[in-house]
């Protein structure tokens, strides 16, 4: 009889030692009336939960406070001891109030003769998955409502109204304007296009030439950005950030310019306070140019294209010819209804209109001679037949033109969607990476199959010796993520001016968001480093709202994943103690790594890259530079896919360097 009991006991541990080695599934036991009973390392690591804290209450904490309410939890031991299993998916709270989406599975636990023990509880965390499907949906319901290319070009233009986008000609003059430019700088379409852009400069920028200057930059490097003063139409000024991509056709021919400027001025107050007095000057000599120059001279003029002149032209020849006129001219404003005949003792005349299908007299046809009576009857018919026959090629002549400029319009319209898309998202990340003594930095950014996507990064000093670095993804893509991913990029430069501290940026952007009422939720990793901690050393303070954990790389290869978490922004309001920050040292060598989840989701028969191929690729990358890492990383999350990645993905990465030899 021992050996059954000893084989029993072995088996128990086993199944112990397999419970406890599952650390993405929570399983532990119930009593009957549903208190938790046991506690394995998924639980902890999935709930938040230590054994010590959760064993002996109700499992009810798990779930919302509505599903409590509802009497949710009891319905489900019903549920359970009816049937023997119970299954369902839905909301379960962490310890530490957030949300995440749980498969969970209820076995009720019985005795040989049927008495109830209790449950044996199985979650898994499948908000990743759930996430993945709502963004699906949205996707699926953006496509539905979409209209034609040139729609969606309107719509990127139109819907961004934080921005003034418009494109220049190749000579800096404006070619279209959208609402946001109308907003920002105060004209009206019809009083800004044709104009040159310095029209937005001041004096001294016109002075110095400087609006030539950044087409010239823009031409050869392809890019042109700065921050600045500019003007609006009423003549105040306004700080600016102005970002000047080249555009170019399929054979690199420079075809005009987009520029995407952003109103900073609110971030510029503390300055413009200092320059008060000499900005009321410019202001006032730019009213008395603006005087000088509101009114222009708008003409009507009748263009002529070159196969209509050859058309008017062969007619005038070929009734020269069949009249005998001795000379003969297209009277454009010719209003005769029938042939014009006269003579007098000098001359000879003839007239006759041409007219189209649809009535409109275009034209007439007038000859002369020097001698009376020169045309006759028959003279008056062949000038009519040919007057007919050259109003018929002018009607085909309109509407071939009116077909060839439809289908102009149509393609530049194309393109210029296109290129202003690009332009647009360019402008959302740093043009590149700012130098930092001591440290290493690189980035990539993989834009995925949408024009315009949701991810960004961003480097700034906040002091002398810190830096803020932030990297976020906007849910979903298009006009409206790249207007949310704006407005989260420029919010947090705005918040840390305040208050640097990692949880209180992040903090800061949450209410912002939800202030605007978007309807996307946003994902964020806000890093402070402190340069002047230690000597050979760092501190990274982190803080993450609904991200991918950061990832640290030791000198010596050893990866670990930051506990920094916290809420998803532009959700719901939380308190500031929901974002649990984490502090590290980093020594030389030691390398931090920031990403978005489009890295870990690309996938092929259905397996995602995960964080596992994450690690997996830094350990065989370990050594590279940091630019080298961040390109080999997403190289390798694009080889893993099948398919194009749908997802953007965006990188930094940065090293410690040997920082007693960095320069001061």
């Amino acid at each position: 009889m021992s050996a059954p009991r000893h084989t029993s006991a072995v088996a128990q541990e086993h199944l112990r030692l397999l419970v406890d080695s599952q650390p993405d599934y929570a399983i532990f036991l119930l009593d009957p009336s549903g208190h938790v009973q046991t506690w394995n390392d998924g639980a902890r690591r999935l709930k938040g939960y230590q054994a010590d804290e959760i064993i002996g209450r109700h499992f009810s904490a798990f779930y919302p406070e509505e599903d409590v309410q509802a009497g949710v939890p009891e319905r489900i031991l019903d549920n359970a001891r009816s049937t023997g299993r119970h299954e369902s998916e839905g909301w379960r709270i962490r310890k530490d109030g957030s949300r995440f989406w749980a498969d969970v599975v209820i076995t009720a636990l019985r005795e040989d003769d049927g008495t109830l023990v209790g449950f044996g509880k199985v979650t898994r965390d499948l908000t990743s998955r759930q996430l993945a499907t709502e963004q699906m949906r949205a996707g699926a319901a953006e496509l539905r409502v979409a209209n034609a290319e040139l729609e969606q070009f309107r719509l990127l233009v139109t819907s961004v109204r934080d921005y003034a986008i418009f494109v220049l000609d190749v000579t800096g003059r404006i070619r279209t304007w959208n609402p946001g430019a109308e907003r920002i700088k105060g004209y009206r379409a019809d009083e800004v296009i044709g104009r040159h852009f310095e029209l937005f400069y001041t004096d001294d920028a016109r002075a110095r030439r400087h609006p030539d200057h950044e087409l010239q930059v823009a031409a050869h490097e392809g890019r042109f950005e700065e921050e600045g003063w500019r003007v609006r139409k009423d003549g105040t000024l306004f700080w600016a950030n102005v970002v000047i991509t080249a555009l170019r056709d399929a054979r690199d021919g420079l075809v005009g310019y987009a520029k995407v400027t952003r109103d900073l001025t609110e971030r510029r107050k503390a300055q413009q306070l200092l320059e008060e007095s000499e900005r009321q000057a410019r202001l006032e000599a730019q009213r008395q140019r603006q005087r000088r120059t509101a009114l222009e001279t708008v003409t009507r003029a009748i263009v002529a294209r070159l196969d209509l002149d050859e058309i008017l032209q062969t007619a005038i020849d070929a009734a020269i010819e069949l009249t005998g006129a001795a000379n003969g001219r297209v009277e454009r404003g010719f209003t005769g209804d029938g042939v014009v005949t006269g003579d007098d003792p000098a001359r000879s005349s003839l007239a006759v209109p041409i007219r189209l299908a649809d009535g409109e007299i275009a034209g007439g046809l007038c000859f002369g001679h020097p001698e009376p009576g020169a045309f006759d009857a028959e003279a008056a018919e062949a000038a009519l037949s040919i007057a007919s026959a050259a109003a018929v090629a002018i009607g085909n002549a309109r509407l071939l033109e009116a077909a060839r400029q439809e289908t102009a319009a149509r393609e530049v319209a194309l393109q210029q969607r296109d290129q202003v898309a690009v332009a647009l998202q360019r402008s959302l990340l740093p043009p590149e990476l700012p130098e930092i003594p001591g440290l290493e930095l690189g980035a990539h950014y993989h834009a995925g199959t949408e024009l315009v996507g949701g991810d960004f990064y961003d480097v700034f000093a906040l002091t002398d010796s810190t830096w803020g670095i932030v990297l976020g993804d906007v849910c979903g893509s298009g006009p409206e993520a790249a207007s949310q991913t704006a407005l989260t990029r420029h919010t947090v430069r705005t918040a840390a001016m305040f208050d640097a501290a990692p949880a209180a940026v992040l903090h800061a952007l949450n209410r912002a968001l939800l202030r605007a009422k978007t309807e996307r939720f946003t994902t964020g990793v806000f890093v402070r480093l402190d340069l002047a901690s230690e000597p050979d050393e760092i501190v990274a303070s982190i803080a993450s709202a609904g991200h991918p954990r950061a990832l640290i790389v030791r000198a010596d290869g050893r990866i670990e994943e930051s506990p920094a978490h916290g809420i998803l922004l532009g959700v719901m309001d939380f308190p500031i103690e929901a974002l649990h920050v984490a502090d590290h040292r980093l020594a030389v060598g030691d390398t931090l790594i920031l990403y978005t989840d489009g890295l870990t989701e690309a996938r092929r028969n259905r397996v995602l890259f995960d964080v596992d191929g994450v690690m997996a690729t830094i350990a065989a990358l370990h050594g590279e530079a940091p630019k080298a890492l961040a390109n080999g990383l997403v190289a390798a999350a694009l080889e893993h896919a099948d398919a194009p990645v749908s997802d953007d993905i965006a990188i930094v990465v940065v090293r410690v360097a040997d920082r007693l030899n960095a320069p001061v």
